[in-house]
């Protein structure tokens, strides 16, 4: 009896894990995104001297994409520093006569005050200078360039910068398969036209169900060093409840 017991448990154990298995063998619709995409703006309005990159170019992250018209604060910033150095110098020339009791105490402190002064200024007009010149936040490839050198720009897009290592893998599944999918799962993607899968990780499983759809989101991050798959293409997922 207990013999024909332990069979009908391992009979169980099979069938369920086999379910899993089938359910987890299942392809799935998915959608290839870029891992972000970043609009980038001047942070003051200006006059373009110059933008570097075009449409489909790669940029590093801190890189200099684009430049406002300086002139004015690249003065600004040469007078701000004469001002400084010359109060320095001031302040040290007088320093010695202070320290002998020929300065007083006011006139030593009037010196020092505008000394502080003049070096904060000098810091305030190189911080102006550098609102001019535009940076990239991420690394990846230009995908829309809406400026050219000479126009002008007031808190516009310059340009739009996508991050295309890794990709991410937008999957909706049914609310079947709450549960059953977590993150850190394997997955491979599949892509017509590619005679290979490509494997992923899932990274992220949304908590809330659609009651509408009854479905739930899924995202993978998809690595992409050689940059040989594009963001935009359809594919099909399936997931293994290994971790990867």
């Amino acid at each position: 009896m207990k013999y024909i017991n332990w069979v009908i448990v391992l009979a169980c154990m099979l069938v369920c894990g086999q379910s899993f298995a089938d359910e987890a063998k299942q392809q799935f619709d998915g959608l290839i995104e870029p891992d972000e995409l970043i609009s980038v703006s001047s942070p003051i309005p200006g006059v373009l001297d110059a933008v570097l990159f075009d449409k489909g170019d790669r940029v590093r992250k801190g890189q200099v994409i684009a430049r406002l018209k300086s002139g004015v604060e690249r003065a600004s910033v040469n007078l701000a520093k004469v001002k400084y150095k010359y109060n320095a110098r001031r302040l040290e020339r007088n320093r010695e006569l202070f320290e002998k009791k020929l300065l007083s105490q006011m006139d030593h402190d009037d010196i020092e005050t505008e000394t502080r002064i003049s070096e904060m200024e000098h810091k305030q007009a190189e911080e102006q200078l550098k609102l001019r010149i535009i940076h990239s936040p991420i690394s990846g490839i230009v995908v829309d360039k809406n400026y050219s050198a000479g126009e002008f720009v007031q808190e516009h897009v310059v340009m739009k910068i996508a991050k295309l290592n890794p990709l991410k893998v937008e999957v909706i599944l049914p609310v079947e398969m709450f549960g059953k999918v977590h993150k850190g799962n394997a997955a491979s993607i599949y892509i017509a036209g590619y005679d290979e899968h490509f494997s992923g990780k899932v990274n992220l499983v949304d908590p809330m169900i659609d009651a509408a759809s009854e479905t739930f989101a899924v995202q993978v991050t998809l690595p992409n060093k050689k940059y040989r798959l594009p963001a935009g293409l359809k594919c099909k997922v399936s997931f293994s409840e290994r971790n990867k």
